[in-house]
C-alpha cells in the first residue's frame, strides 16, 4: 500500500535518563510534529497500534486476519478504523498496520507532517520493515556513569525503583545488568554513526546541554524543520536530578568511587573512548551512590 499522506514517524530511542523528555519538549515547539503533549510524553499511540495489529497474527499466519476481522465485525460488533471490503479482509500484518495508522492520522491537526514518540530500542527498524521506510530515528546517547547516578537520584526522588531494577534486587546484580544494557546502547550509537544513514541521527546528551543551539541546528537540518532554539524550562525541576542542566554533566565524578568507575571502564572503556567520553579522570567520591537497600 502507498504511504503517501501518512505522517512520518520520528522515533526517539536510547537509554533512559539521556534526554528523551527534553527532546520531546523541543519537538513540541512545532505544530508540524504531532504527539500527545501531556508531560512526560509517555503515551505511545504508534507503538500501541503496531503491537495491537501484530497481536492479530500470533503465529505469523497471514490468513488469521480474515478470521479476526470477521470475529470483530459479526461477534463483537467492533471493526477497525477503516472501511472493510473484500480487499481489506485479506490484509497482511504490515498492511493492516499501515491501513490502521493511516486512518488514525486523520485525527491529527491538518498541518502535521510528522508524528513523534519515545520508544524502545529497535522500534524504528520495525516500522521501516513494515513499510514506513522514511521513519526518522533520533538516537540518544549519554555517559553511562552519569546515567547510573541520574537513575539512582531519580528513583530516590520519586521513592520507588524503575529502569529495570527490581524490588530488593542487590545493587551488584542491577549494576551488572545495567552495564550489559549500556554496552548495547553504546554499540548501537557507533553503528549508526558509522552507517552514515540519512534517516538516523545520534544526539549526545552532553552536546544537547553544552552546545544547545548548535545541536538544535543539527536536529533541525536532519528533520528539515526549524525547531525553537529557546531552551525549554517547563517541567525541568519535576524531571531533573540536578539544580541546572549544566550541573548534570560529569556528575559521576562526585558520586561514584574508583572501584565502580573501574567496573565501567573495564566493561565499556573502549566504547566510551570511541564516543569521545572521558576515560582518564578519577572520581572524587569514596562512596557508591545508590538508592535503596
Amino acid at each position: 500500500m502507498s504511504t503517501k499522506n501518512i505522517l512520518t514517524p520520528i522515533i526517539l530511542e536510547g537509554p533512559g535518563r539521556s534526554g528523551s523528555t527534553l527532546l520531546m519538549q523541543i519537538l513540541s515547539s512545532r505544530e508540524e510534529i504531532a504527539f500527545d503533549r501531556t508531560y512526560p510524553y509517555e503515551n505511545r499511540l504508534l507503538t500501541y497500534i503496531y503491537y495491537f495489529c501484530a497481536s492479530l497474527f500470533p503465529n505469523d499466519n497471514e490468513n488469521e486476519i480474515k478470521l479476526a476481522l470477521e470475529a470483530d465485525i459479526y461477534d463483537k460488533q467492533i471493526s477497525p478504523p477503516f472501511n472493510i471490503s473484500s480487499e481489506t479482509r485479506r490484509l497482511t500484518k504490515d498492511e493492516l498496520f499501515l491501513h490502521t495508522w493511516k486512518a488514525m492520522n486523520d485525527y491529527f491537526q491538518p498541518e502535521a507532517k510528522f508524528y513523534a514518540e519515545k520508544s524502545r530500542l529497535g522500534f524504528s527498524k520495525k516500522l521501516r520493515q513494515s513499510g514506513l521506510r522514511d521513519t526518522k530515528l533520533i538516537y540518544r546517547v549519554r555517559d553511562p556513569r552519569d546515567i547510573w547516578v541520574s537513575i539512582n537520584k531519580f528513583d530516590e526522588k520519586r521513592g520507588y525503583f524503575g529502569f529495570g531494577r527490581k524490588n530488593k534486587q542487590p545493587l551488584s546484580d542491577y549494576l551488572k545488568k545495567f552495564i550489559s544494557d549500556q554496552k548495547i546502547y553504546l554499540g548501537t550509537a557507533l553503528k549508526i554513526i558509522n552507517s552514515n544513514s540519512t534517516n538516523s541521527i545520534v544526539v549526545k546528551y552532553e552536546d544537547l546541554i553544552s552546545n544547545y543551539r548548535k545541536t538544535i541546528d543539527c536536529i533541525s537540518n536532519f528533520l528539515e524543520v526549524s525547531l525553537s532554539k529557546e531552551f525549554p524550562s517547563d517541567n525541568f525541576s519535576r524531571h531533573a536530578t540536578s539544580p541546572s542542566p549544566e550541573a548534570s554533566l560529569k556528575k559521576w565524578v562526585n558520586h561514584i568511587n574508583n572501584k565502580t568507575n573501574d567496573i565501567f571502564l573495564d566493561n565499556l572503556g573502549n566504547l566510551l573512548e570511541k564516543l569521545g567520553y572521558d576515560v582518564t579522570s578519577k572520581p572524587k567520591s569514596n562512596k557508591l551512590f545508590f538508592f535503596g537497600p
